[in-house]
């Protein structure tokens, strides 16, 4: 079983490590990226995550997990999802009474599975639209080719033509994940 996929957030892939247990040097790596890209707010500067701080630290976990897991695999279904737990912190793990996500609430969540004091859930819905459009504005700032590594460690973009144009945008990447899980009936 393998609960998380290649260039996780949270998780070494199985070909490299744990990919079952939460990596606390992956979060640490994280909040490195809050401290380098994060915005500023009442907890200090550069406190808080944002889609900026996203896109470099998962540009980075593609680029760490490419070099370092010969088996790596990226195909459309992983770009997905990869992409799109990012968009699920960015837009549900905010405290609600100001919509900020500082590294301090992250770290309650994240290391300590629980929400921090005074936590409170976002006022308004998030469905799918604000999602596809967080996971492609992250996405889209460093993109990358569904693809995996072959037999020499190499990345090969995967050569299908729904994924040839998987950056023109968010409705591509869902009818690119729809076409790859969902089966054929001809």
């Amino acid at each position: 079983m393998n609960p998380t996929g290649d260039v996780s957030m949270s998780r070494r892939d199985i070909h490299i490590g744990d990919n079952i247990h939460f990596q606390f040097d992956l979060f640490d790596i994280l909040l490195n990226y809050i401290g380098k890209f994060g915005d500023d707010g009442p907890e200090g500067k550069y406190a808080y995550a944002n889609v900026k701080t996203f896109q470099e630290f998962k540009y980075d976990r593609f680029l760490s997990d490419q070099q370092e897991d010969a088996e790596l695999t990226f195909h459309i279904a992983r770009v997905f999802t990869a992409f799109s737990e990012v968009a699920f912190v960015l837009e549900f793990f905010p405290n609600g009474t100001d919509g900020l996500l500082s590294s301090s609430n992250l770290g309650s969540i994240f290391r300590n599975q629980t929400f921090a004091p005074n936590w409170s859930r976002r006022a308004s819905p998030a469905g799918l639209p604000i999602l596809a459009n967080v996971s492609t504005a992250v996405r889209c700032a460093h993109p990358i080719a569904p693809g995996a590594n072959d037999e020499n460690g190499n990345y090969v973009v995967d050569g299908d033509a729904v994924s040839e144009h998987h950056i023109s945008g968010s409705l591509t990447h869902t009818f690119s994940y729809s076409s790859a899980m969902v089966p054929r009936t001809s």
